[in-house]
């Protein structure tokens, strides 16, 4: 960079390392996705291509950045876990941030059209992103479960919402009336739905992608046995399955 008369105003940048020895979780969401889904006719409640495409954007930074160690996806979320000993741009969070949101965003954008052939982006998508740091493995497991419940919750609900609205004939305001029933009345809602509730419907928005190049310690430790990346379903909730099939 020219060392010029107006080099000074470099001065006012601040640096942003992030502490050494931590996890980095790096998280980022689709911006006003609800208008985005609408408007590119997203299947209810959950559309099959949307979440491939999700996944694949998910992939490809994952082949780009071999420090990101696993990713776990839900609709318009994705977190990717990075190495703790990761040295990536220096460990500094803006850097990190928004180069891993705009290579996201820009493999979301190039994929679209193998996955909505007949669909052409009415308006570009966009993620918003952000790091949180963890000392421990028990962190890293706790905070991955945290996001699987957050997935099983909202799915149940909106899989039983969007029932409720294609199947039942209700109207969106009538069927977040029905959702607002007492904890036994709902227990009956998820009894009444059950057929709706199939393997692949509780399973389809969690979605997980890991690369054991860098071992894990601790807890995670069982999934080191895998021996390339792969895209499967994991139970952090409990223990984790072991069934990992690579793509």
């Amino acid at each position: 960079m020219a060392n010029s008369k107006f080099a000074y105003v470099r001065s006012f940048e601040l640096p942003d390392p992030l502490l050494p020895n931590t996890y980095l979780v790096f998280r980022l969401d689709g911006h006003s996705f609800h208008r985005f889904s609408d408007e590119h006719g997203f299947a209810k409640p959950n559309d099959k291509r949307a979440l491939e495409l999700m996944d694949c954007a998910a992939q490809e930074v994952m082949r780009e950045y071999p420090d990101i160690v696993l990713g776990f996806g839900e609709s318009d979320e994705y977190s990717f876990l990075l190495r703790k000993q990761t040295s990536l741009y220096s460990r500094r969070q803006s850097k990190i941030v928004s180069t891993l949101t705009s290579y996201f965003t820009s493999n979301y954008v190039f994929h679209w059209s193998r996955f909505f052939p007949d669909t052409p982006l009415k308006y570009p998508p966009s993620f918003d992103g952000r790091i949180v740091l963890y000392p421990g493995t028990k962190e890293v497991r706790d905070y991955f479960a945290w996001r699987q419940a957050d997935t099983h919750i909202n799915n149940m609900y909106n899989t039983v919402f969007w029932a409720l609205v294609l199947k039942g004939g209700k109207t969106t305001t009538e069927a977040h009336a029905v959702l607002r029933l007492s904890f036994v009345d709902r227990n009956w809602i998820g009894i009444y739905a059950t057929d709706i509730f199939t393997e692949d419907a509780l399973r389809i928005q969690a979605r997980l992608g890991l690369d054991v190049g860098h071992p894990l310690d601790g807890r995670l430790r069982d999934l080191r046995t895998v021996q390339k990346r792969v895209l499967e379903h994991v139970f952090f909730i409990n223990e984790p399955s072991t069934r990992i099939a690579a793509y």
